[in-house]
């Protein structure tokens, strides 16, 4: 694995210990729940004015809030399972992988090959004048050498569409697909040949961080909150371990930050 891979494999990690920790914690406070629940008798009421109420009382308010407690805890166990599934479900390449373009070229040669058999399906389906009358149907789509599943989604197709074949959105769909995969290959390979760049407005420092595929924006001192919401809903979130805001590079990411360095006034501390 490269070094993006392996912090993705080493976050997926994190939030499946984070999981296992929340399960134990819960599963303690749950068996401690039902230790102290234990101890008072099955269907013994609380003695309404006896000296014991109180103590009674809140003895039994400290089982609810363990089992309140250990609830939360399931809650959150729960919550960060999801995420690590949710991360190795994750087959989108980011920019931030070293490997994007190879694996972005990978993705367009499959893509295009699919398009490719996908046209010579439908020349075939032409010559053969096969329609959705034809007798026989799947029969003469698996003497074609076709695949089951897609004999199965050509004759899902005929239910919706007139003829037999791929319709020609899922033609163009694909081919748009496939363009904007090479504007993104593009994209990067221009990128490798950019360099950091930095400005300053109303000192603010706007750094176009080429190595970190980051626009970072440095106030000298905290900005108001209009400012900061400003850079929310145009995508930065602030970065603790860098002290800026920050969001991916892009045209749009670097007009934000001088928009939003406009906006700073000089000396503003935020609320």
């Amino acid at each position: 694995m490269n070094p993006y891979e392996e912090k993705k494999q080493e976050r997926i990690e994190r939030l499946n210990d984070a999981a296992q920790k929340a399960e134990a914690e819960a599963e303690t406070l749950s068996n401690r729940a039902r230790e102290m629940a234990s101890i008072i008798p099955l269907g013994q009421p609380i003695l309404v004015g006896h000296h014991s109420e109180k103590r009674d009382r809140n003895y039994r308010a400290r089982i609810t809030g363990k089992y309140d407690a250990a609830h939360a805890a399931y809650k959150k166990a729960e919550y960060y399972r999801e995420r690590a599934i949710a991360a190795e479900k994750n087959t989108s390449i980011s920019s931030d992988d070293p490997d994007a373009v190879p694996k972005l070229e990978a993705r367009k040669e499959a893509m295009q090959t699919w398009l490719d058999t996908m046209k010579a399906i439908n020349k075939t389906i032409r010559k053969l004048k096969l329609t959705k009358d034809t007798p026989d149907l799947g029969n003469r789509l698996q003497e074609m050498g076709l695949h089951e599943d897609a004999i199965s989604s050509l004759l899902q197709l005929t239910l919706f569409i007139s003829k037999v074949g791929y319709p020609a959105y899922a033609l163009s769909n694909l081919s748009a697909n496939i363009r904007r995969i090479q504007e993104r290959i593009d994209q990067l390979q221009r990128a490798r040949t950019a360099v950091t760049a930095e400005e300053t407005i109303n000192e603010v420092r706007i750094l176009d961080n080429v190595e970190d595929n980051r626009v970072q924006v440095f106030f000298p001192v905290i900005p108001s909150e209009d400012v900061r919401q400003f850079l929310k809903s145009n995508g930065f979130r602030f970065s603790f371990t860098i002290g800026a805001w920050q969001r991916f590079r892009s045209n749009s990411a670097l007009y934000w930050a001088q928009e939003a360095a406009k906006k700073y006034q000089n000396g503003t501390l935020g609320e």
